[in-house]
């Protein structure tokens, strides 16, 4: 397992990751409005947007939901972070 420097770091950098990936798409969704056809937007929301988003939150604002998520990903970092401190209590 690798040391609890390691994990904070790891877990620091995939969030940094998870919202560069919002960005991206957020300003990939400003791209194809600026088509101004509504049709496109529409369509590219509800489908690769979605699974996107899905795929990155537990809470995507969308019904569904990833069996595993990014967040998830993070989190069992933090998990792992927090065994180790509890190891350390003990």
């Amino acid at each position: 397992m690798s040391d609890k420097n390691t994990l904070i770091e790891s877990a620091a950098e995939l969030e940094d990751i998870q919202m560069q990936i919002v960005e991206l798409l957020d300003s990939a969704m400003a791209i194809i409005r600026k088509t101004d056809i509504p049709q496109i937007a529409t369509r590219a929301q509800s489908y690769w947007c979605a699974h996107i988003k899905i795929a990155l939150f537990n809470n995507s604002g969308y019904l569904g939901r990833s069996m595993c998520t990014f967040e998830d990903t993070i989190q069992e970092i933090y998990s792992q972070i927090e065994k180790l401190d509890a190891k350390d209590d003990q």
